[in-house]
């Protein structure tokens, strides 16, 4: 039988991991980083690293690269919604620890699938009696979620999550 592979991930999530990379890099006294800033052009600097969305990253980027910008221009990203949830262990009857499941098409459910964070990564509850799922939906066959009110959303997580972990 194979090893079981594992996943890594920051310990306390990637924010934790973008704030110690953040601080390491000012540290060396060699960079400038500008948060929340408006950029019409981009710097004259050997390293540049935007973290905006390809179309935003592409306007940016015409005047330097005009084939990198068309690159970028042409990516479509498939419209997902993901939730965070947190239940009581003792209220899901059918949960067993693992990394999450997807379901086909063929399942017809409303949802893409459901990650188990807490099974899957150390810290992402800090109670043991805790799980933390992230719910998935739209997609490029439900798409027409992305328009649904927040109370939509949740309502169907609810009942999704009620029907696949026999919820208390």
């Amino acid at each position: 039988k194979s090893p079981r592979s594992s996943i890594g991930a920051p310990a306390f999530g990637m924010q934790d991991f973008i704030d110690k990379l953040m601080r390491k890099l000012l540290a060396t006294g060699k960079c400038d980083i500008y948060l929340n800033q408006a950029l019409t052009l981009v710097p004259d600097s050997p390293n540049v690293v935007l973290s905006t969305s390809a179309a935003v990253s592409a306007g940016l980027l015409k005047a330097h690269d005009q084939a990198l910008a068309a690159s970028l221009e042409s990516l479509s990203y498939v419209p997902l919604i993901s939730v965070g949830c947190f239940y009581k262990r003792k209220d899901l009857k059918r949960f067993k620890p693992g990394i999450g499941c997807l379901y086909p098409e063929v399942e017809s459910r409303q949802i893409l699938g459901v990650l188990f964070n807490s099974a899957a990564f150390d810290h992402r509850v800090t109670a043991d009696d805790l799980v933390s799922f992230s719910v998935i939906m739209g997609g490029t066959r439900s798409s027409d979620q992305l328009t649904w009110t927040d109370r939509e959303i949740r309502t169907t997580i609810e009942e999704e999550l009620n029907a696949i972990f026999d919820m208390q």
